[in-house]
């Protein structure tokens, strides 16, 4: 038996190189880690766009007041430290139960947490519902750059790992664009803005869909 490790990522047989050296599975893969990390950044930065809204009224106080500021920056830091702890936790779980099944759970823990925050009566609760998230969230920067760097050919690591990354944008314009609709474009509801920021919060559950689809089409890395 042999010893040397198990370090080349070729297409397998049946799965000719398609464009830039990768197979259309490789490229498959790459694409569902991609759209993985663009929803972590869609699902991070909802809280910071509804904020000035959802802080006050949740402590009952006015905008302007101290504990806003307070209260907003404590969810924040605890969204940072879930998304360092995530990405601890979640990388040791990866290496036992497998890449795309720690992708797709780490995609449903933020996807779901995130859409409970919109039932949040209070800060506290909605604190909570933050850090769970930020847990699935630096969870799945875990497993998506392990799933790309083990699937991809070795010569094309480096620069699969860069264009995971390019992502970010589209996560930002969609976390944009909804927040902006929701809240200002649509007359019934920027007229409710108690309404519209859970509203917001609900859109989190779309990676949800995305998560199952990469259940259904992406296979655990052979290396691993």
């Amino acid at each position: 038996m042999s010893l040397r490790p198990a370090t080349r990522a070729e297409p397998p047989p049946g799965e000719a190189p398609w464009l830039w050296g990768m197979s259309r599975y490789q490229w498959l893969v790459l694409f569902a880690a991609w759209l993985g990390w663009g929803f972590d950044v869609f699902d991070g930065l909802l809280f910071n766009l509804v904020a000035p809204v959802c802080v006050p009224r949740l402590l009952g106080v006015a905008a302007g007041d101290a504990r806003v500021g307070a209260a907003t920056g404590a969810i924040t830091a605890g969204l940072l430290v879930g998304w360092a702890t995530g990405g601890i936790v979640f990388g040791l779980v990866t290496d036992r139960l497998g890449r795309s099944r720690t992708l797709l759970l780490t995609m449903l823990t933020y996807a779901i947490a995130t859409a409970a925050c919109a039932f949040a009566t209070d800060v506290w609760m909605l604190a909570a519902f933050r850090f769970v998230a930020a847990l699935g969230i630096g969870g799945e920067w875990a497993a998506g750059a392990s799933l790309v760097a083990e699937v991809v050919p070795e010569r094309r690591r480096v620069a699969a790992g860069a264009l995971l990354y390019t992502s970010s944008p589209l996560g930002i314009f969609l976390a944009t664009l909804v927040n902006d609709l929701f809240t200002k474009r649509i007359p019934l509801l920027a007229a409710q803005p108690d309404l519209a920021w859970r509203l917001v919060f609900l859109t989190g559950l779309a990676p949800a869909a995305v998560a199952l689809w990469i259940r259904r089409r992406v296979r655990e890395p052979e290396v691993w």
